[in-house]
């Protein structure tokens, strides 16, 4: 009896012994009921407040911008680029060439999409004049932000004429847009978005290799640089001369509002089971999280596809690499429904609580700091949530027919 007892003793130690350590910290999950819960209040919250509304703000804005943008397109003659060139300061003029490229070569690749409008626009009284690739990327940059706002306008309320000429013209841009522009976020495998991952990090836990291979090994891929799309962003630095000047931050802030709009409307397409976020910034100080596409784009679009367009129900994993969940957590899912109150707004027929149900959305953030690392041992664990969203997705698909 007492040789069984040392030899089991024995046994569980080695078992022990070999079962990798976790050096991270798996927070528990927010459920859909709670998020939509949390989402219900801000609603309603946000009903009480009445907004000044800024009458022709955004069209002044797309105006000047528009003129920007011509401007930057148009040949020049030697003597006008000898002047442009003194007059520009050494960032502007490296942020204007940094557009320059992209809009040549989205320009480019629209073209040989030959891309169309939505055709319920044919039948409209008096059609617009058929977009252009040339007209369609300077919409990405000049009027970008409205642009996808414009996702909340229903086809119905298109054919049945009930919109405002700005409107229509907003939504047959937006509709040309998306029937090439989506096409260049395609990865081989699931997308992740991620923010703070540099090759300059001495202690090489959270450079952009580590995040690519971490990537592959839970098979996803990162949305830039591994989509056409964020290749040609990236290979335009991510545009990282456009943030000293006003305009050129409005237009930069247009092109990944698209873009991420993009992104997230590939993954939706694809009924993506799962959205990672692998995170290595913080809350406060310069560069932080808030202020990264991630934070300002690609997260609030996850909400309006998952509950304006409606329907889809990923579960959102947080890997924050500064261990700061209790912080980025609740910071990012306020940004998940930073644009619903406005959609949400102009849904009469849909109560608040109504509008909340039309995603079943999950949230879970792990914390991974210290000695934890985008390794293996993490990579297998992450999977395996994956996986069982995967095999809940296919249980509820079965249940509903």
């Amino acid at each position: 009896m007492m040789l069984r007892f040392l030899l089991l003793t024995l046994a569980a130690g080695l078992r022990l012994n070999n079962d990798p350590v976790r050096l991270w910290e798996e927070h528990p999950a927010s459920t859909a009921e709670e998020l939509q819960e949390l989402l219900t209040s801000m609603i309603v919250e946000a009903g009480t407040v009445q907004v000044p509304h800024k009458a022709g703000g955004a069209e002044a804005q797309e105006v000047e911008l528009r003129k920007v943008v011509a401007d930057m397109r148009k040949p020049k003659d030697l003597l006008a680029n000898m002047i442009h060139t003194i007059w520009q300061s050494s960032s502007t003029k490296r942020c204007h060439q940094q557009l320059e490229q992209v809009m040549g070569n989205l320009t480019l690749t629209c073209e040989g999409l030959q891309p169309k409008t939505d055709w319920i626009l044919d039948y409209y009284a008096s059609p617009l004049p058929n977009k252009t690739c040339t007209q369609s990327v300077s919409d990405i940059f000049a009027s970008g932000d409205e642009l996808v706002s414009i996702l909340q306008v229903s086809r119905s309320a298109v054919a049945s004429l009930d919109v405002s000429d700005e409107t229509f013209r907003r939504y047959q841009a937006l509709s040309f847009l998306r029937n090439w522009l989506v096409k260049l976020t395609r990865t081989h495998h699931h997308a992740l978005i991620w923010a703070g991952f540099w090759d300059g990090d001495p202690q090489k836990r959270t450079t952009k290799g580590k995040l690519s291979n971490f990537a592959k090994s839970v098979e996803h891929a990162t949305m830039h640089p591994d989509s056409f799309l964020g290749q040609v962003i990236e290979g335009s630095q991510n545009l990282d001369a456009c943030y000293e000047d006003a305009q050129t931050i409005a237009l930069a802030g247009n092109m990944w509002s698209i873009a991420s709009m993009s992104f997230v409307l590939g993954m939706r397409e694809k009924a993506q089971g799962t959205v990672i976020a692998l995170v290595n910034k913080k809350i406060t100080g310069e560069r932080n999280l808030s202020q990264s596409v991630l934070s300002t784009h690609e997260i609030p679009t996850v909400g309006l596809a998952a509950w304006g367009l409606g329907f889809w129900s990923p579960k959102v994993i947080v890997v924050d690499l500064m261990g700061t969940c209790s912080q980025t957590s609740p910071a990012l899912q306020k940004q998940l429904f930073a644009r619903l109150p406005t959609w949400a707004k102009s849904m009469k027929r849909w109560s608040a609580e109504a509008f909340a149900r039309r995603s079943r959305l999950q949230w879970q953030c792990i914390d991974c700091s210290g000695t934890c690392s985008l390794d293996d041992a993490l990579a297998e664990h992450v999977e395996k949530l994956v996986k069982a969203k995967e095999a809940q997705d296919r249980k509820d698909q079965e249940l509903r027919q």
